[in-house]
């Protein structure tokens, strides 16, 4: 048997906080759970769909090159120029036409944009509010080898060549732009001089080219000193970018590795405070206490020991719906002397 009481407005309240799953996918389980990777190549002139370069006809992520490459430099990119700065004359964001979407109020080399994009594109079901910062990492697969792949700096478009990948310090990032004093380096001690010393990335067999985020969103290189920035994370979109056509290339092409990143999922709890008074529910409403049916009560119960307990508090709706229902890890004594308040919490 069950008594019923109605809640008041203010004996219930929501709270929330945002819950963080971890999700590891590689080969196959790319288009298994909707992973799909994009190219964004740039070109000039106007833009037809005949003889324009089109990837992965036929299927739900067919695609032109071109407008990738133009859809991403105008939603992230524009408002920087070729040095990676802000276009701003104040080297500012603000006043900017352009959002962007910055993942931090640092702005200076925070995006740059070159010939070619590689859009790895995350499903927002399995990110939920947004990638965790730090959480995104891009490994190649233990197996390969500088036998299989490795880079030259002549290699941009993936044919690979069993040597190591080599370029001028001064052009760090790709291209022809020269490497400011101050831009992407953690450490100026360590940094190196751009007229004399050339960065070298070993071999596959020695370094494994691990992308990671750096919780601002940008894309480097793991093992890179100084640190090399390669693209950039949209962490509110579920994007992936690498703007360096080189590491980009490999990605793009060849990319059968894992990628790691974690979701964040608001949960909504629902609190439910229930108040037992000490002159309610008191008696018990078992039909085990009647003996007769005269109504008399049993015996066992009409003296000043007895007391009722409670094992189970249901919700209702106001159509008097049952709508969930909160179990006890053990039967509780409701108190002749003092309230007692019952705590549910609902998960959504």
């Amino acid at each position: 048997m069950a008594a019923y009481k109605k809640l008041k407005k203010e004996d219930s309240y929501l709270t929330s906080y945002v819950a963080h799953k971890t999700f590891t996918i590689s080969g196959s389980q790319h288009d298994d759970f909707g992973v799909e990777t994009y190219i964004g190549i740039s070109g000039s002139g106007e833009w037809l769909p005949s003889g324009s370069d089109q990837r992965l006809g036929g299927t739900d992520y067919e695609h032109y090159t071109r407008l990738v490459y133009n859809s991403i430099h105008h939603l992230y990119y524009s408002g920087y120029n070729s040095l990676g700065m802000p276009t701003t004359s104040s080297n500012e964001m603000l006043g900017s036409a352009y959002e962007n979407y910055l993942q931090s109020s640092y702005t200076a080399n925070q995006r740059r944009a070159q010939s070619e994009f590689t859009v790895i594109s995350i499903p927002q079901n399995l990110f939920g509010l947004n990638i965790r910062p730090g959480s995104v990492r891009l490994e190649p697969p233990a197996s390969v080898s500088s036998s299989n792949y490795a880079f030259t700096s002549s290699d941009a478009q993936g044919n690979y060549a069993t040597e190591s990948f080599a370029e001028e310090i001064d052009t760090l990032y790709g291209g022809a732009t020269v490497l400011q004093d101050d831009e992407y380096v953690e450490n100026e001690e360590t940094y190196i001089n751009e007229t004399e010393e050339e960065f070298v990335i070993p071999g596959f067999d020695d370094y494994k080219t691990t992308l990671i985020d750096d919780k601002n969103g940008n894309l480097i290189l793991s093992a890179s000193q100084p640190q090399r920035v390669v693209g950039n994370v949209i962490y509110s979109h579920g994007l992936i970018i690498i703007s360096n056509p080189v590491v980009g290339s490999y990605y793009a092409n060849y990319f059968s590795g894992s990628l790691t990143w974690q979701s964040s999922q608001p949960i909504y709890t629902y609190n439910f405070h229930c108040p037992i008074k000490e002159s309610e529910f008191n008696f018990s409403l078992n039909p085990s206490v009647i003996k007769d049916d005269s109504g008399s009560l049993a015996e066992n119960i009409t003296g000043s020991y007895f007391n009722p307990y409670f094992t189970t508090v249901g919700l209702y709706n106001d159509a008097s719906e049952l709508i969930a229902v909160a179990k006890m890890a053990q039967p509780i004594p409701v108190s002749d002397n003092n309230e007692t308040t019952v705590v549910v919490k609902l998960d959504m």
